[in-house]
């Protein structure tokens, strides 16, 4: 080929500036920044991840939820309201027997003397009268057992043992409480071993 016979293949258009290329590589800008020191990101953690603080966000509400049903909404919900007091009940299952507990709160507003014996003395000794404390009997199965009802704001827990081998085939338990002249049934699941 001679040189001044033209190319088998068409050459690039070229104008003057093409001479003065300038080539840009990836490498020396990352050899660039990394001799850079590198620095923390400014702001908070939250403020740069506003997803992330949205989902922590949704937890702390759950749990939150959570913790208002199982100290407020879940212990209501097992009891019986009978006149002023509040009633519920559980049941164990033992070795040779069933035990069952009902707990009775007095749930009135009137707290006076309650806790302190002696203004109820001092009263007593000065001729006022106290109001006589109603009395609760707890039965079931053929068993009974009596105590006094609690005060206004206290509660106490009335234990009933019974045999187990009377209640062998029964899923359910039912125990009839008295309090003064009111009464109420309630009705607790005995689960298994």
């Amino acid at each position: 080929m001679k040189e001044d016979d033209p190319p088998l293949s068409p050459a690039p258009w070229r104008n003057a500036g093409s001479e003065e290329l300038h080539f840009h590589s990836r490498r020396t800008e990352m050899e660039a920044c990394r001799s850079r020191r590198w620095q923390p990101p400014q702001g908070s953690f939250f403020r740069r991840n506003r997803g992330l603080a949205i989902a922590l966000i949704d937890v702390v509400v759950v749990m939150i939820l959570f913790f208002i049903y199982l100290f407020f909404l879940r212990p209501l919900a097992g009891q019986v309201r009978l006149g002023e007091y509040r009633l519920s009940g559980e049941t164990y299952l033992l070795a040779e027997e069933i035990l069952v507990v009902v707990t009775i709160r007095n749930s009135s507003g009137s707290r006076s003397g309650s806790d302190d014996p002696e203004p109820r003395a001092r009263e007593l000794e000065a001729g006022g009268f106290q109001e006589p404390q109603p009395v609760v009997t707890v039965s079931s199965s053929g068993q009974r057992i009596s105590d006094l009802a609690p005060r206004a704001g206290q509660e106490r827990s009335i234990p009933l043992r019974l045999a187990r081998e009377d209640l062998e085939d029964e899923e359910s338990l039912e125990v009839l409480v008295v309090i003064g002249r009111d009464q109420t049934v309630l009705s607790m699941k005995i689960s298994g071993d």
